[in-house]
């Protein structure tokens, strides 16, 4: 496993070989160059001797000792994640081929021979999909597996490319001799490694592996500013519309008024919930793109990866989060739960939600003592009983019933800090035009209902509440009693 701990170098290029190869590793160096060249995070052999054999299921989907990395990767808490989890039993060790019962895959037992290689598979390979793969096949590989292996990891990021190369699939990409009908040292088909010891490898050979850009879908761009320096506006992709509402002071020329494509003034009321709020009422427009991104004029305390987050919109959910914290000062959320959560990543781009529970807006993986003065804050200004859902009493009051009913109903729910999320184009209706004009009134009445709004626009645009499965089973067993 040490091996893999040279993936934590930063802007270093790793290229890994074994010992059988390690005589020659000029042509996997030159490949971990060609990946960095085509803009790529990852190269890959995904196949190792016979992928078909009788009774067995030898495919795997990254080798060991054929492969390279151009990006760091947090290897040492992957690896520690990894044991963790399988030893626990938190991971799945079966594998469900096509038109078989699951099998268990091999390595998985720690610390046993082939650990090595259920890391490469279960950890590594599908955070190296979304960086993109220049993957190497030996020409004469067959495998039912490879094809869904190659559809995942273009899903995961359209710019990975694929190259075969050899004659017989052999790991070590020698090429193949056949006595009697070719001369002594002539292969039947030159490998990767035989272009590279006849020096004809030029930089035009690899220009036809290096990718053009990936084209993303268009997007708006809604920034909620009061104060802040808009200059970060310029790296922002210009397939992405951006609309500013201004709340502060005036945006005097410079490098993010030209970014900008539409600029409106309001009242400095309301917090970013008014700012939101208005352009739902009136600053859509026909050419709004696939999602609707909303933030704050700085973003990034929330989001550190909102830049690279908006580069990969092509991989966003229909209602996408864009943060993985509050302030990293002040170690909201606390730092252990950002690392260990890495459900919602995209790749090494950072996103967490947090989740909280609609009665009281309490955070539940950590306690957050401004929730409390929310809460109570709330009952006050609604005279509303302490013990009642602060989200379902919400809900009901902009006039959102189903949603509400749901809110009194569960347990917990998920927000996004900062309010910084993004959410596809059809779901901006999910709002009734005739609750806007309440909402913003509400927003405007009373600082308070905009740290309210922060918890709940995940699901004013249509994500649903959720319960433990144990309560799920108590209301089930509850409603058959009845």
């Amino acid at each position: 496993m040490w091996r893999f701990l040279a993936f934590e170098e930063t802007d270093k290029l790793v290229t890994l070989v074994d010992a059988d190869r390690a005589a020659n590793p000029l042509p996997d160096i030159v490949r971990t160059e060609t990946t960095a060249k085509a803009g790529l995070g990852f190269w890959r052999v995904p196949v190792w001797g016979g992928l078909n054999d009788e009774g067995n299921l030898n495919y795997r989907p990254i080798v060991g000792c054929q492969m390279g990395c151009t990006t760091k990767l947090p290897a040492r808490l992957l690896m520690e994640a990894l044991i963790w989890q399988t030893r626990r039993g938190g991971i799945s060790k079966l594998a469900n081929p096509p038109g078989s019962l699951p099998v268990t895959v091999h390595g998985t037992m720690w610390p046993d021979y082939g650990f090595d290689e259920w890391f490469l598979q279960a950890a590594l390979y599908p955070r190296a999909a979304f960086e993109g793969l220049l993957t190497f096949i030996p020409a004469s590989a067959k495998s039912q597996l490879l094809p869904l292996d190659i559809a995942f990891t273009m899903w995961a990021n359209p710019a990975s490319e694929i190259q075969y190369f050899g004659s017989n699939g052999s790991p070590c990409c020698e090429p193949e001799y056949k006595k009697g009908t070719f001369k002594p040292g002539k292969p039947r088909s030159r490998s990767f490694v035989g272009l590279v010891k006849e020096g004809v490898l030029r930089e035009q050979a690899l220009q036809p592996l290096i990718s053009k850009r990936k084209v993303l879908p268009r997007a708006t761009l809604v920034v909620a500013r009061y104060k802040e320096d808009l200059a970060w506006l310029a790296k922002v992709d210009p397939g992405i519309r951006v609309v500013v509402y201004n709340k502060g002071p005036v945006i005097r020329g410079g490098v993010s008024m030209e970014r900008i494509d539409q600029l409106i003034q309001l009242p400095n009321q309301g917090r970013e919930a008014d700012t939101y709020l208005a352009h739902l009422q009136s600053g859509r427009t026909e050419d709004d793109g696939a999602h609707t991104i909303f933030c704050q004029g700085d973003p990034f305390p929330h989001s550190p990866d909102f830049l690279e987050l908006l580069a990969h919109r092509d991989h966003w959910g229909s209602i996408q989060p864009l943060t993985s914290g509050y302030i990293q000062e002040l170690n909201l959320p606390p730092e252990f739960l950002v690392n260990r959560e890495q459900g919602q990543w995209l790749g090494k781009l950072r996103i967490r939600s947090e989740t909280f529970s609609p009665w009281t807006l309490q955070t539940l993986a950590f306690y957050d003592a401004p929730a409390t003065d929310w809460m109570n804050g709330f009952h006050r200004r609604h005279g509303t009983p302490r013990d009642w859902s602060v989200t379902g009493y919400f809900m009901d009051l902009v006039g959102l019933p189903e949603v509400a009913r749901e809110a009194w109903t569960h347990y917990s729910g998920q927000f996004a800090y900062g309010a910084i999320f993004a959410v596809a184009e059809h779901r901006l209706d999910h709002i009734p035009r005739k609750s806007l004009a309440m909402m913003r009134k509400l927003a405007c009445d009373d600082p308070l209902h905009g740290y309210v709004f922060e918890r709940l626009w995940l699901h004013l645009f249509g994500l649903p509440f959720s319960m433990p499965e144990q309560a799920k089973v108590a209301v089930a067993s509850s409603q058959s009693a009845r």
